[in-house]
């Protein structure tokens, strides 16, 4: 009974090795896009598809032909059916042969491939199955998919296993639409309301999503006798401010008094060419935009005089980091970090007046 069992188990053993040697993996295995556009992922001319992702398959176990099927869906919903996109390999794949490496060019084809032939006929158009799908109908006339997640599944084993190895990819859609402006200022082209408060509070609205975690203020100045214009501001302007920023930002700025100055606030847009792999700052590529808000600085005698104080406060520290950056051109901006905590304001004058007499280090910040 005890050989029996013993070789029952050993059976058993040798099953599971036989499912263990094939490996199917994507890479990358998800992509995270602000744009899709419904065609995509056309079978009818592969060739026109963007390069999104690569499957690699390799068999550690005997040669064999392998079996690949490709399913496509939308929210779980499928556009391509398991079982409609069948294909078998054109050669063995055995233990001392190098991986298959796929695109998903090659995957979402109804020609076969170059290491693939069709298994079965395959007739797929997008278009008309996403005109049939009830809540892609719009999708297919507008010709992008809305908010949602794309998923290919792939299964694939040696033609004469039970069992098969499955991997997945994904494309998480978010739409951007707008990001809206709401003060300090006007739309370009109205009349510029006058700012008096320093420090100015910029305040605006966008959609967020999970992967779009930057925004960007940019802020150009000119003076009195050179007003804004849309055509000019990027040109004609002088830029004071072009970093990471969010609604309610309040650092203190070295505005001038009489001079306008036109914002906008922009977000990396990321799409099939340019996925959210990681965030880059890309402000000349695919962006959404603001449109331009402008106001007109007329500074108020109780600001000129904080900043005469916080200039004053800076000089009675005697600190030689922060008088040589005062030598080379550089404008305080009436910030104070310590220990971790910003002051700003009187707050700012405050703490810098606690320090005269004091050793400590002094660091600029960019």
């Amino acid at each position: 009974m005890k050989r029996i069992s013993a070789i029952i188990f050993i059976i058993c053993l040798l099953g599971v090795g036989l499912h263990a040697t094939l490996l199917v993996d994507f890479n990358p295995k998800q992509m995270r896009v602000n744009e899709l556009k419904t065609l995509s992922f056309d079978p009818i001319m592969p060739q026109a598809q963007p390069l999104l992702t690569t499957l690699t398959i390799s068999n550690k176990g005997a040669a064999d032909k392998i079996n690949l099927e490709i399913a496509l869906s939308w929210n779980g919903e499928y556009i391509i059916h398991p079982g409609e996109a069948r294909f078998i390999s054109k050669e063995e794949l055995g233990a001392g042969d190098a991986p298959l490496v796929l695109t998903n060019r090659d995957m979402i084809s109804q020609e076969g491939s170059q290491y693939f032939d069709k298994d079965g006929d395959i007739n797929i158009d997008i278009f008309d199955i996403l005109s049939d799908m009830s809540n892609l109908k719009d999708a297919a006339l507008a010709g992008s998919f809305p908010d949602g997640i794309l998923a290919m599944e792939v299964k694939a084993k040696p033609s004469n296993a039970r069992s098969w190895k499955s991997s997945r990819f994904t494309i998480t859609v978010r739409n951007l639409n707008s990001i809206t402006l709401l003060s300090p200022g006007k739309p370009i082209g109205q009349l510029a309301p006058q700012v008096n408060d320093l420090p100015a509070s910029f305040y605006w609205q966008v959609q967020k999503t999970d992967f779009n975690k930057n925004e960007y203020l940019r802020i150009f100045e000119f003076p009195p006798s050179r007003p804004p214009t849309i055509t000019n501001i990027e040109t004609a302007g002088r830029k004071v401010y072009d970093e990471i920023a969010f609604s309610g930002f309040s650092d203190f700025l070295p505005f001038n008094d009489g001079y306008t100055y036109a914002w906008q606030v922009y977000m990396p847009l990321y799409d099939i060419y340019n996925p959210s792999l990681e965030d880059k700052r890309n402000p000349d590529g695919n962006v959404l935009r603001s449109n331009w808000y402008v106001f007109q600085y007329n500074a108020n005698k109780e600001d000129a005089e904080a900043i005469d104080e916080f200039q004053a406060a800076l000089n009675m520290l005697n600190n030689r980091t922060i008088d040589n950056a005062r030598n080379l051109g550089y404008i305080p901006l009436g910030e104070v970090i310590i220990e971790g905590r910003t002051y700003r304001g009187m707050e700012a004058i405050d703490a810098i007046m606690d320090l005269i007499g004091t050793v400590f280090d002094a660091e600029l910040m960019p």
